[in-house]
């Protein structure tokens, strides 16, 4: 308001809202004109409704106040029994013996000495905190409720804590086992386990005077229909307080009590605490039980004040009295039942009560409100004191305002969304230094941010420190917001959960979108035949498996078509032909010649598809004819149209002929029916007529044909299918039910082969059209690897995008990388990862594909014949309009990603950075190696290599010239000594995808090619994090050092010679960092992997399983593997861009021999007969799952080396028996191997 509100309204422009606020209480203190304060602030006036006031006075029902009084006994007060006991524990610890002071006596350095020397002086740890906050909730509850209540709340906290650890409940949270057994210790020094409780029992129950009193106003005020309501301080004394009335004698046949507390401040924190004895997730029930009856006592905190529906009540008490007006009005207004009572307990000598304070104020506040003639009245600044400074950055687009005040929350904001690691704090660090001329801040950023913005100071010297941080604050938000790392809202670029979201803009794509329909190529052929004076003829061959021609002809097009590859055509399930085409030369046509070539093709597509064609229309699209010689093609017509009987061209043949020389056999009685002839046949026959006598035979020979019957299916490009094979049975055909055409055999076999030819023809024309006019500037050669990325696996035709898209998604993450960290040099590793994740993602690249019109050349629907019809140039010069057709988003950026692919290995570099310019235009695409020289023009020259790392580019294989780049690929986040070199996080980002593409481009050119899935597994089993932790602890170099070693001679004399010693060294050793727990990771990652060591090693040189578990076991933090991706990105920006110097990297790691062991291994089956098995467990249990849904349930437990990671991780299979996950892989291994009559092998974990 103050900020933006009332100066617009001073400005006088009016563009201010009218503001209304409803509220019970707008007062909650008792300072003068607070209420002025108020409106002044919100510029409005306080006032109540009169309308119906008198009439709302009728039905509201004020409770009767009243005042309980209780004495002080200070005797009562001091402590005894279990709290006696526990501030006598408390009083003889030793700091020296909690678990995370000796962790910190064991760490070396600088940060853990601070760390311990801050401990011992403030004594602040985690055990220490709990076994305080008993400590003073006892207390407070022995005050308040009396000895029994304090000692019964200690006896309660430790049970809890001792049955909560046997059940290895999940409240613990993140203790550590030591800490535990810590402080169960020292609680067991209270209340030893086989004492039981040490509290009294109900009958001599011993409660402050504050509890006799409200006991005896319970047993006063209780009737059958009472239902009330008492309010507490603290969570704990609910508990207690709830426990005592319910156990008391004289209340626990009366009230049925209930607990509420507030959830508000982390219910999970709150709960983690020893001294918590409730849950407050298992609350809600309490207020249901209240309304339905079941409960008629609720203590509760101040969370039921407001906000939540309580049922009206008889009786309200308030244990405490209220701290301010507002808590008086609200809890007052719980008793709204008739004859109601609210009660307010006060000590006898608390002079200081304000219960009549209370009413007075309310009073004055009602008349306020009910003055319609009060004006509002202005409220000068009070002179406070306090340090003003009033600079302030507006930005006019948006309003925002940076000013000193809101600059710190900004800035604590801006270092939230900032990548988390778990070894470094996110939190801004401010420095108070004193001055002569005063108080000046500094403030310090995280290492993710870029070092010349990482630190900020105060421009002026203050009187408080807390001017000096806004200051600091200010100058800091200030620059970070000229670096572009804060937008014109002061906000931070992307959000943290933005990273896995799409721009705002795609962020509502569906799945399923609506895409244009398939490109009909034959539309624009269909065009060009009005205006067409030559024709491109191509001549179609068909082959048999032997190699020999079994049929013919030329295809006629206004326009050279693109030639397809020679592909199969399945006459049947043991005919497979090839068909080759063949470009001739242009050649003039007149009308004349058009005109037979189109009778031809009409007389060759009559043969077998009659029914479906028009009578009378001859202007086909496509047209056939055995010769382009208008002479010949008249001849052929002549000698190939018609019919005659069987009979007649039975007594005129001549006897040498073959089968294949006739033509289609019809059954004239049957529509027509078309045969395949086979030979002649003379079969006995009944007679048609009676026999004159007797002596006549019944039975009569006659003329046969052995033909079989045309085939039924359409689709001849996909082989016979189960359903569609059918026994070839002869039939025996009457010769004078039958005609033969005089169109050869041949010749109606490739008529029947048109629909499928025309169907190749017209996948080549898409992509031809696709290459020729929107990928024009990207001049994509190789037609065939259009076609491999336009086309679906579900259109069957035998090529399909999968491994192409494979390719693509690698390389489009490789440029995007690049070209996004030298376009932003500042951002770090979240701002570019969020922005990668936005260009890349799936709606992102469908909204592309969509925008640049691939949408209508993408193919999805299998060819089947069924529904084929000529192409009649008719039809298609006014087509109807086709409807829109639905298609995944995710096809849609698969078929980006596959023409990427395909343009990488055509064109490279150049061709790809093309097409990406075409399909994604909002980002500034340079080519690599510039956006490489530009990279390395930013690294520091003054940053040296340090003389250790010289074994360090040793053991990387390359000898770095920008020695900043190496001491930042092994610079951590938590590094902070050196404020000139950034950490490995950028780097890192961008080795992730140079790792990524060399896996991925050496898997493409294995031949024979690899199955998508196949490569997928692989790339996942070479790049995944644990197996780069390894490699990072396996490899080493080694380093000769002498040593003076003491020595014995024959006479007992002492001499010191000299002994060479092999020191491994290893790249994890020289990772930069100041934090003391990555050294202790270190240590204990380290020790897994020796213990590991050999099972992993074993499984990669000799195995044919992939060891998931063995490297999971591991557990290696991620900045191992972090490490060899930063070292990657290093050694590319130091080598501008060379791959190969990158590849050299990986193979002297081992990365690259197993990648080839894997392809080696891949079609080459082990001694059990079995490929290398590299599918993670988890899918596989999931495959074998099927349709049962697969659920993983983790809980934390203790550690067993020699079973797992942890004593948990089952996984429920729904509907099933309930395994750990390790037995469950067990079992379906050995059930995979049972049917098998050799041993099975045992399972390695």
């Amino acid at each position: 308001m103050q900020l933006f509100y009332h100066p617009a309204l001073k400005a006088g422009n009016g563009k201010v809202p009218h503001i209304l606020g409803l509220t019970a209480s707008p007062v909650m203190n008792l300072k003068p004109k607070s209420l002025q304060i108020v409106e002044t602030n919100m510029n409005s006036i306080s006032k109540t409704p009169k309308v119906h006031h008198e009439e709302f006075l009728k039905h509201a029902n004020r409770p009767a106040r009243e005042k309980l009084e209780y004495s002080l006994d200070m005797g009562s007060r001091l402590p005894t029994g279990l709290l006696s006991k526990l501030l006598g524990v408390i009083d003889s610890l030793d700091i020296n013996e909690d678990p995370y002071v000796v962790e910190l006596q064991k760490r070396e350095g600088p940060v853990g000495r601070s760390r311990l020397e801050k401990v011992l002086r403030t004594r602040r740890t985690h055990c220490q905190d709990q076994i305080k906050s008993l400590r003073n909730k006892g207390e407070h509850i022995n005050l308040e409720l009396g000895r029994w209540a304090a000692d019964s709340y200690i006896s309660r906290a430790i049970k809890k804590l001792r049955d909560s650890i046997v059940d290895k409940e999940e409240w613990l949270g993140e203790w550590t086992n030591r800490e535990k057994e810590y402080l169960m210790t020292i609680l067991l020094r209270v209340e030893p386990l086989s004492s039981g409780p040490s509290y009294s029992t109900a009958r001599h129950m011993d409660v402050s005077p504050k509890v006799e009193q409200l006991l005896g106003l319970l047993t006063r005020e209780y009737n059958p229909s009472l239902t009330g309501l008492i309010f507490v301080q603290q969570r704990a004394e609910c508990a207690v307080l709830a426990y005592l009335i319910s156990a008391h004698p004289s209340t626990k046949e009366l009230y049925r009590c209930g607990t509420y507390v507030g959830t508000s401040t982390n219910s999970q924190r709150k709960y983690t605490d020893v001294a918590e004895l409730l849950d407050p997730r298992d609350q809600q029930h309490y207020l249901d039980d209240l309304r339905e009856g079941r409960k008629n006592l609720i203590i509760a905190t101040s969370v039921l004040e407001e906000g939540i529906d309580v049922s009206s009540c008889n009786l309200v008490i308030c244990f405490n009295k209220p701290v301010n007006l507002k808590t008086f009005i609200q809890r007052r207004g719980r008793a709204r039942k008739m004859q109601a009572k609210f009660v307010i307990m006060v000590s006898e000598n608390d002079v200081a009560t304000k219960a009549r304070d209370w009413e007075s104020l309310e009073e004055q506040m009602k008349a306020e409100y009910m003055d319609d003639l009060r004006e509002l009245e202005e409220i000068e600044e009070p002179d406070d004191g306090k340090e003003s400074y009033d600079v302030r950055l507006e930005i006019s687009s948006t309003g925002a305002l940076l000013t000193p005040i809101n600059a710190v929350h900004r800035l604590y904001h801006f270092c939230n969304v900032l990548p988390p690691d778990p070894y470094v704090d996110p939190q801004p660090e401010f420095t108070i230094e004193d001055g002569l001329e005063g108080i000046s801040a500094i403030v310090v950023l995280p290492t993710s941010v870029p070092h010349h913005v990482r630190r900020a100071r105060s421009c002026l010297a203050w009187k408080t420190k807390r001017t000096a941080r806004r200051d600091a604050a200010y100058q800091a938000c200030l620059a970070l917001y000229q670096e572009g790392l804060l937008n014109d809202h002061f906000l931070p670029l992307f959000r943290r959960k933005d990273i896995y979201t799409s721009l705002e803009a795609i962020a509502i794509t569906p799945s399923i979108v609506d895409a244009r329909p398939l490109l009909n190529p034959w539309v624009e052929i269909a065009n060009s035949w009005r205006n067409a004076t030559t024709v491109h003829s191509t001549r179609i061959t068909i082959r048999d498996a032997s190699g020999s021609v079994r049929a013919g002809m030329k295809m006629i097009l206004p326009v050279a078509p693109p030639l397809p590859p020679a592909f199969d055509i399945y006459w049947d399930a043991d005919h497979r032909w090839s068909v080759c085409s063949e470009a001739d030369d242009a050649a003039e046509i007149n009308p004349k010649s058009a005109e037979l070539y189109s009778v031809a093709t009409e007389a060759l597509l009559q043969s077998v598809f009659r029914p479906r064609m028009e009578t009378g229309t001859t202007d086909f699209v496509a047209l056939f004819t055995p010769s382009v010689d208008a002479a010949s093609c008249e001849e052929w017509l002549g000698s190939s149209q018609g019919c005659r009987p069987a009979e007649i061209l039975h007594d005129n043949s001549a006897p040498n002929l073959s089968a294949d020389d006739y033509g289609v056999v019809r059954l004239v009685t049957h529509s027509r029916s078309p045969h395949i002839f086979r030979d002649w046949a003379i079969r006995e026959v009944q007679r048609e007529d009676e026999p004159v006598s007797a002596e006549e035979d019944i039975v009569v020979e006659k003329l046969h044909v052995e033909a079989t019957r045309w085939p039924k299916r359409t689709d001849l490009l996909h082989p016979v299918t189960a359903n569609e094979q059918r026994a070839r049975s002869v039939k025996y055909l009457l010769a004078q039910d039958c005609e033969v055409d005089n169109l050869p055999l041949q010749h109606s076999q490739f008529a029947f082969c048109v629909p499928s030819i025309l169907h190749k023809y017209e996948v080549y024309l898409i992509a031809d059209q696709l290459r020729k006019t929107r990928l024009a500037r990207v001049q994509l050669q190789d037609l065939d690897a259009v076609v491999m990325a336009l086309s679906a696996s579900s259109a069957r035709e035998g090529v399909d995008y999968q491994r192409l898209e494979f390719l693509g998604d690698s390389v489009l993450k490789w440029f995007v990388s690049l070209q996004l960290l030298a376009e932003h040099p500042s951002w770090h590793e979240g701002y570019l990862s969020t922005h990668k994740a936005q260009i890349v993602a799936n709606p992102r690249l469908a909204q592309a594909a969509v925008a640049f019109g691939l949408d209508g050349f993408i193919m999805t629907e299998a060819f089947t014949g069924r529904r084929w019809r000529p192409l009649y140039r008719s039809h298609l010069t006014e087509p109807p309009t086709p409807k829109m057709r639905k298609m995944a988003t995710k096809r849609l950026a698969d078929i980006v990603e596959a023409l990427m692919g395909a343009a990488y290995i055509q064109g490279g570099l150049s061709t790809t950075l093309e097409l990406m310019q075409m399909l994604l235009p909002e980002l500034r695409w340079s080519p690599l190696s510039e956006r490489c020289q530009q990279l390395q023009s930013l690294v520091p020259e003054d940053v040296l290599i340090p003389s250790h790392f010289r074994l360090l580019q040793e053991l990387v294989g390359h000898r770095f010239g920008k020695g900043a780049l190496l001491v930042e690929a092994m610079t951590h986040p938590s590094y902070k000594a050196d404020t000139r070199v950034v950490t490995y996080q950028r780097l890192e980002f961008l080795g992730d995808a140079i790792l990524d593409q060399i896996v991925v481009k050496a898997l493409w050119t294995v031949h024979p090619a690899l199955p998508h899935h196949r490569m997928h597994l692989m790339r996942t089993a070479l790049v995944n994090a644990d197996f780069l932790a390894f490699l990072c602890m396996e490899h080493s170099v080694q380093e000769a050092r002498m040593d003076i070693r003491k020595a014995t001679t024959d006479h007992d004399c002492v001499v010191f010679r000299p002994a060479e010693t092999k020191v491994d060294h290893y790249i994890w050793q020289y990772m930069r960092c100041t934090n003391d727990d990555i050294a202790l990771t270190q240590r204990e990652t380290v020790q897994r992997f020796c213990t590991h060591r050999q099972a992993v090693r074993s499984a990669l040189n000799d195995g044919y399983e992939y060891p998931w578990l063995d490297l999971a076991r591991i557990c290696a933090d991620k900045f191992f593997s972090d490490l060899m991706e930063s070292i990657l990105g290093a050694i590319y920006l130091d080598t501008l861009g060379d791959l190969d110097a990158c590849t050299a990297f990986l193979e002297r790691i081992g990365l690259m021999w197993y990648l080839g062991r894997l392809i080696s291994c891949s079609s080459v089956l082990n001694t059990e007969g079995m490929t290398m098995e590299i599918m993670h467990p988890k899918e596989q249990l999931g495959m074998k799952a099927g349709i049962l849904k697969l659920n993983y349930v983790a809980f934390r437990g203790v550690a067993d080396p020699t079973r797992n990671m942890y004593e948990g991780y089952p996984a429920l299979l729904s509907g099933a028996k309930s395994f750990w996950a390790e037995d469950t892989w067990q079992q379906w291994k050995e059930s995979q191997r049972s049917p098998r009559p050799r041993q099975p092998r045992p399972w390695k974990y």
